[in-house]
């Protein structure tokens, strides 16, 4: 399963991806506002501002879901191309 079929079936959702490209964590507007086709924030493993950098959505929409979990209401799962 993409990205995209995974948020789209659990909408209102919290998402908390590790990716190949870092750590992305999205609340439910930042999913939708992802699905629409904007970019979103991801860092390489630091959070806070200075180490943030945009994430192309497209790109992530596309890979593929491993390993999802749900805990204290939060989803959780790595991508992979």
């Amino acid at each position: 399963m993409t990205v995209k079929e995974f948020i789209t079936q659990h909408p209102g959702g919290t998402f908390d991806m590790t990716t190949p490209s870092g750590f992305v964590y999205l609340l439910p507007e930042e999913a939708s506002a992802m699905l629409a086709g904007n970019s979103i924030k991801g860092n390489p493993g630091m959070p806070g501002a200075e180490f943030e950098r945009p994430i192309d959505a497209e790109w992530l929409l596309t890979q593929v879901v491993l390993s999802p979990y749900f805990k204290d209401g939060v989803w959780h799962f790595t991508t992979t191309y």
